[in-house]
Protein backbone atom coordinates (compact mmCIF):
# COMPACT_ATOMS: atom_id res chain seq x y z
CA UNK A 1 0.00 0.00 0.00
CA UNK A 2 2.83 2.38 0.91
CA UNK A 3 4.55 1.65 -2.39
CA UNK A 4 1.32 2.31 -4.28
CA UNK A 5 0.80 5.60 -2.40
CA UNK A 6 4.39 6.62 -3.12
CA UNK A 7 3.93 5.84 -6.81
CA UNK A 8 0.80 7.97 -6.95
CA UNK A 9 2.60 10.86 -5.19
CA UNK A 10 5.54 10.69 -7.60
CA UNK A 11 3.15 10.60 -10.56
CA UNK A 12 1.31 13.67 -9.26
CA UNK A 13 4.59 15.55 -8.76
CA UNK A 14 5.85 14.64 -12.23
CA UNK A 15 2.52 15.67 -13.72
CA UNK A 16 2.87 19.03 -12.01
CA UNK A 17 6.36 19.50 -13.42
CA UNK A 18 5.18 18.51 -16.91
CA UNK A 19 2.22 20.89 -16.80
CA UNK A 20 4.38 23.74 -15.49
CA UNK A 21 6.55 23.57 -18.60
CA UNK A 22 4.74 24.86 -21.64
CA UNK A 23 5.68 23.10 -24.87
CA UNK A 24 7.64 25.10 -27.43
CA UNK A 25 7.11 24.69 -31.15
CA UNK A 26 9.92 26.48 -32.97
CA UNK A 27 9.22 27.44 -36.58
CA UNK A 28 12.21 28.60 -38.60
CA UNK A 29 11.31 30.93 -41.47
CA UNK A 30 14.14 31.57 -43.93
CA UNK A 31 14.72 34.84 -45.75
CA UNK A 32 15.70 33.04 -48.95
CA UNK A 33 13.00 30.40 -49.32
CA UNK A 34 12.32 29.12 -52.83
CA UNK A 35 8.74 29.31 -54.00
CA UNK A 36 8.02 32.78 -52.69
CA UNK A 37 6.78 31.89 -49.19
CA UNK A 38 5.60 34.99 -47.32
CA UNK A 39 5.35 35.70 -43.58
CA UNK A 40 1.56 35.70 -43.88
CA UNK A 41 1.72 32.08 -45.08
CA UNK A 42 2.89 30.90 -41.63
CA UNK A 43 0.23 29.07 -39.63
CA UNK A 44 0.85 30.77 -36.29
CA UNK A 45 -1.56 28.41 -34.52
CA UNK A 46 1.16 25.77 -34.89
CA UNK A 47 4.07 27.88 -33.58
CA UNK A 48 5.04 29.30 -30.22
CA UNK A 49 8.20 30.85 -31.70
CA UNK A 50 9.23 32.01 -35.15
CA UNK A 51 12.97 32.10 -35.78
CA UNK A 52 13.85 34.45 -38.63
CA UNK A 53 16.76 32.85 -40.49
CA UNK A 54 19.33 33.98 -41.04
CA UNK A 55 21.36 36.93 -39.90
CA UNK A 56 25.15 36.76 -40.14
CA UNK A 57 28.06 38.38 -38.36
CA UNK A 58 29.34 41.56 -39.96
CA UNK A 59 32.83 42.00 -41.42
CA UNK A 60 34.32 43.04 -38.06
CA UNK A 61 32.46 40.32 -36.12
CA UNK A 62 31.05 42.94 -33.77
CA UNK A 63 27.34 42.77 -34.61
CA UNK A 64 24.83 41.06 -36.90
CA UNK A 65 23.45 41.96 -40.33
CA UNK A 66 20.57 40.51 -42.29
CA UNK A 67 21.57 37.68 -44.60
CA UNK A 68 20.12 39.66 -47.49
CA UNK A 69 22.84 42.26 -46.98
CA UNK A 70 20.79 45.04 -45.42
CA UNK A 71 18.00 45.35 -42.84
CA UNK A 72 14.55 44.23 -44.00
CA UNK A 73 12.23 46.20 -41.69
CA UNK A 74 9.16 45.47 -43.81
CA UNK A 75 9.74 41.73 -43.44
CA UNK A 76 10.39 42.07 -39.70
CA UNK A 77 7.19 44.09 -39.23
CA UNK A 78 5.18 41.51 -41.17
CA UNK A 79 6.52 38.76 -38.93
CA UNK A 80 5.75 40.82 -35.83
CA UNK A 81 2.24 41.49 -37.17
CA UNK A 82 1.56 37.75 -36.83
CA UNK A 83 1.24 38.40 -33.09
CA UNK A 84 -2.18 39.85 -33.86
CA UNK A 85 -3.23 36.28 -34.69
CA UNK A 86 -1.26 34.73 -31.82
CA UNK A 87 -0.53 37.23 -29.01
CA UNK A 88 1.83 34.80 -27.26
CA UNK A 89 4.01 34.36 -30.35
CA UNK A 90 7.73 35.08 -29.98
CA UNK A 91 9.73 36.33 -32.98
CA UNK A 92 13.44 35.62 -32.63
CA UNK A 93 16.38 36.51 -34.87
CA UNK A 94 18.58 33.52 -35.71
CA UNK A 95 22.28 34.04 -36.47
CA UNK A 96 24.45 31.63 -38.42
CA UNK A 97 23.29 28.56 -40.29
CA UNK A 98 25.17 25.84 -42.16
CA UNK A 99 26.74 28.25 -44.64
CA UNK A 100 27.97 30.75 -42.05
CA UNK A 101 31.79 30.79 -41.74
CA UNK A 102 32.74 28.96 -38.56
CA UNK A 103 35.83 31.10 -38.16
CA UNK A 104 33.68 34.17 -37.53
CA UNK A 105 31.92 32.56 -34.57
CA UNK A 106 35.26 31.20 -33.37
CA UNK A 107 36.96 34.59 -33.44
CA UNK A 108 34.16 36.13 -31.41
CA UNK A 109 33.91 33.49 -28.69
CA UNK A 110 37.68 33.24 -28.27
CA UNK A 111 38.14 36.98 -27.74
CA UNK A 112 36.81 38.65 -24.59
CA UNK A 113 36.93 42.01 -26.37
CA UNK A 114 34.92 40.78 -29.39
CA UNK A 115 32.40 39.07 -27.13
CA UNK A 116 31.88 42.34 -25.25
CA UNK A 117 31.54 44.38 -28.45
CA UNK A 118 29.19 41.86 -30.07
CA UNK A 119 26.84 41.77 -27.10
CA UNK A 120 26.89 45.56 -26.73
CA UNK A 121 25.97 46.00 -30.40
CA UNK A 122 23.49 43.18 -30.87
CA UNK A 123 21.21 44.32 -28.04
CA UNK A 124 20.22 47.68 -29.60
CA UNK A 125 19.80 45.94 -32.98
CA UNK A 126 17.36 43.41 -31.52
CA UNK A 127 15.52 46.14 -29.63
CA UNK A 128 15.34 48.44 -32.66
CA UNK A 129 13.52 45.83 -34.74
CA UNK A 130 11.49 44.53 -31.78
CA UNK A 131 12.66 40.92 -31.87
CA UNK A 132 12.04 38.88 -28.72
CA UNK A 133 15.40 37.16 -28.56
CA UNK A 134 18.55 35.81 -30.18
CA UNK A 135 19.15 32.31 -31.52
CA UNK A 136 22.69 31.07 -32.24
CA UNK A 137 23.13 28.50 -35.01
CA UNK A 138 26.84 27.65 -35.09
CA UNK A 139 27.59 24.41 -36.89
CA UNK A 140 29.68 23.65 -34.87
CA UNK A 141 32.15 24.76 -32.16
CA UNK A 142 35.46 22.87 -32.64
CA UNK A 143 33.85 20.62 -35.29
CA UNK A 144 33.56 23.13 -38.13
CA UNK A 145 31.01 21.83 -40.67
CA UNK A 146 31.32 18.46 -38.97
CA UNK A 147 35.14 18.19 -39.03
CA UNK A 148 36.33 17.94 -35.43
CA UNK A 149 39.94 18.66 -36.37
CA UNK A 150 39.10 21.93 -38.13
CA UNK A 151 38.50 24.30 -35.21
CA UNK A 152 40.40 25.06 -32.00
CA UNK A 153 39.42 23.12 -28.88
CA UNK A 154 38.99 26.46 -27.11
CA UNK A 155 35.73 26.92 -29.06
CA UNK A 156 33.96 24.56 -26.64
CA UNK A 157 34.54 26.30 -23.30
CA UNK A 158 34.46 29.78 -24.78
CA UNK A 159 31.12 29.22 -26.50
CA UNK A 160 29.80 28.39 -23.04
CA UNK A 161 31.27 31.63 -21.70
CA UNK A 162 29.77 33.54 -24.65
CA UNK A 163 26.21 32.35 -24.04
CA UNK A 164 26.62 32.96 -20.30
CA UNK A 165 27.66 36.56 -20.96
CA UNK A 166 24.73 37.05 -23.35
CA UNK A 167 22.38 35.62 -20.72
CA UNK A 168 23.69 37.99 -18.06
CA UNK A 169 23.33 41.00 -20.38
CA UNK A 170 19.80 40.01 -21.45
CA UNK A 171 18.75 39.52 -17.82
CA UNK A 172 19.40 43.21 -17.18
CA UNK A 173 16.95 44.27 -19.89
CA UNK A 174 13.26 45.12 -19.68
CA UNK A 175 11.67 43.32 -21.36
CA UNK A 176 14.13 40.48 -20.94
CA UNK A 177 15.31 38.93 -24.21
CA UNK A 178 15.61 35.18 -24.73
CA UNK A 179 18.76 33.34 -25.79
CA UNK A 180 18.66 29.95 -27.53
CA UNK A 181 20.86 27.80 -29.73
CA UNK A 182 20.50 25.21 -32.46
CA UNK A 183 22.83 22.31 -31.65
CA UNK A 184 23.96 19.09 -33.28
CA UNK A 185 22.04 15.89 -32.54
CA UNK A 186 24.80 13.30 -32.91
CA UNK A 187 26.78 12.70 -29.72
CA UNK A 188 29.97 12.04 -31.71
CA UNK A 189 30.13 15.77 -32.47
CA UNK A 190 28.12 17.11 -29.54
CA UNK A 191 30.44 15.61 -26.91
CA UNK A 192 33.37 17.44 -28.48
CA UNK A 193 31.62 20.67 -29.44
CA UNK A 194 29.30 21.40 -26.52
CA UNK A 195 29.86 22.23 -22.87
CA UNK A 196 26.48 20.84 -21.84
CA UNK A 197 26.49 22.29 -18.33
CA UNK A 198 27.43 25.81 -19.40
CA UNK A 199 24.95 26.14 -22.23
CA UNK A 200 22.24 24.33 -20.28
CA UNK A 201 22.47 26.87 -17.49
CA UNK A 202 22.52 29.90 -19.81
CA UNK A 203 20.05 29.13 -22.60
CA UNK A 204 16.28 29.49 -22.39
CA UNK A 205 15.90 26.51 -24.71
CA UNK A 206 17.91 24.37 -27.12
CA UNK A 207 16.89 23.26 -30.61
CA UNK A 208 18.43 19.86 -31.33
CA UNK A 209 18.84 19.35 -35.06
CA UNK A 210 17.52 15.80 -35.15
CA UNK A 211 16.65 16.11 -38.82
CA UNK A 212 20.36 15.52 -39.46
CA UNK A 213 19.89 11.92 -38.32
CA UNK A 214 18.13 11.16 -41.61
CA UNK A 215 19.78 13.13 -44.46
CA UNK A 216 18.26 13.58 -47.90
CA UNK A 217 21.00 11.32 -49.29
CA UNK A 218 19.72 8.32 -47.30
CA UNK A 219 18.20 5.53 -49.36
CA UNK A 220 15.64 4.63 -46.69
CA UNK A 221 13.08 6.69 -44.82
CA UNK A 222 14.01 7.01 -41.15
CA UNK A 223 12.68 8.60 -38.00
CA UNK A 224 13.97 11.90 -36.67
Amino acid sequence: MRLQALSILVAIQLHGIWCATKPRVICYWANNLPGGSQPEDIDVTLCTHIHYAFHVMDAENTTIVDGRGSPQPDTYNRLLALKQRNPDLQVVVSVGGWGHPDIKFSRVVNSADLRRKFIANVIPYIQKYKFDGLDLDWEYPVCWTGNCTAGPKSDRPNFGIFVKEIREAFNRLTPRLTISAAVVAGYEIADIAMDYKAIGEALDYVNIMTYDLAPVTALKTAHH
